[in-house]
């Protein structure tokens, strides 16, 4: 179960950042037709699903957390500075972005013994 949920995590992870690039690059083009937060919170929930359902873990080295947190902190940056293309949602996506790099390192730091 870990797995499916593990996958779904990097699936939808990987299309929101895809979906928020191209958002991006075209004002408009994205969020017209289809709600971006909505495979975010898709992201977020197999996130937390692989988490719970993990059962051996191995540390992750320091320089990896070190890594993870400074690429949270620009994507957030990144996305609170993009105001016209978020809208008011702009500061709740900052917060989840500056999560995901730690829930995707914590989920690649689990390993099944």
């Amino acid at each position: 179960m870990r797995s499916l949920w593990y996958t779904g995590y990097v699936v939808s992870s990987l299309t929101f950042l895809a979906l928020v690039y191209v958002e991006w690059q075209v004002p408009g083009f994205v969020s017209s037709v289809f709600p971006i937060y909505i495979v975010l919170l898709i992201a977020l929930v197999c996130g937390i699903g692989a988490l719970v359902t993990s059962s051996g873990a191995r540390a992750p080295h320091r320089r990896c957390q070190i890594v993870a947190v400074a690429i949270g902190i620009i994507g957030s940056l990144l996305v609170f500075q993009a105001a016209d293309a978020f809208g008011a949602f702009r500061l709740v996506l900052a917060i989840i972005v500056l999560v995901l790099p730690l829930l995707l390192l914590k989920a690649l730091s689990d390993v099944k013994e």
